[in-house]
């Protein structure tokens, strides 16, 4: 079994002190049906039926289903997992002599909560028998007035400069892990490039970098906070 491990996320849920703002509730699914892969499977939803949640949870259903292998035209969880079952069914029924057991792994947590924005980091997990799983992390953000994903531009307001301190943070990250810091070694021959990856935490600002967007595998995920007293010039959300 897969033990995921978010180094950086905590799980602990801010809150805004501003008593007439009603934050979202939310529950844990379970998917716990009788697979032929080994798995785990677990996600959050907004616990309610109104036009936010329902927005959230379709989106968050959508965003899972997405980074299921083999789940083409999927756009639940549930029905995406047994679409990468069957996969895995047919695949054993083509080579019976194959003693490997696919994986799927799936967790969410919600590890930031104001009154305007709510982040989600979800993390699958995946393997059906090559050289090492695929895991993929992603931070979600979502407007709590409308239940609306927010993009980089709905948080930054300065690309630019929000870009140029966050150079400066990576620079730090990897001087632990790396003889050299020259940025064009680690983003294939470019300039310092923001990852897709960017949400809030109660220490501040995450940036992390998916397994491929930076250097080799072996590198595995990069990840950093920017506090907010260093990154609140450069967002539209504070």
């Amino acid at each position: 079994m897969k033990n995921f491990c978010f180094s950086i996320i905590i799980i602990s849920l801010f809150y805004s002190c501003n008593n007439e703002v009603k934050p979202l509730v939310f529950k844990t699914e379970v998917i716990s049906e009788d697979l032929k892969i080994n798995s785990e499977i677990s996600f959050n939803e907004v616990d309610g039926n109104d036009a936010i949640s329902n927005k959230i949870n379709a989106t968050l259903q959508n965003k899972i289903a997405a980074l299921i292998p083999n789940s083409e035209n999927q756009t639940t969880i549930k029905d995406a997992v047994l679409a990468f079952d069957n996969e895995y069914t047919s695949f054993v029924n083509d080579f019976s002599n194959n003693e490997h057991v696919w994986e799927l792994h799936i967790e969410t947590e919600v590890i930031y909560q104001s009154e305007e924005i709510i982040t989600i980091v979800v993390n699958v997990y995946s393997d059906t028998g090559g050289a090492h799983g695929n895991d993929t992390i992603q931070l979600l953000n979502f407007n709590t007035e409308t239940g609306a994903l927010y993009d980089h531009s709905n948080i930054i307001n300065d690309i630019e400069g929000f870009k140029s301190i966050a150079e400066t943070y990576f620079i730090k990250s990897i001087k632990n892990d790396s003889e050299s810091t020259s940025i064009s070694e680690f983003f294939f021959g470019k300039s310092f490039q923001l990852p897709e990856n960017i949400g809030f935490s109660e220490d501040g600002i995450v940036l992390l970098y998916n397994t491929y967007e930076v250097s080799t595998f072996n590198q595995g995920f990069t990840e950093f906070v920017i506090p907010f007293e260093e990154a609140n010039p450069y967002l539209k959300i504070n």
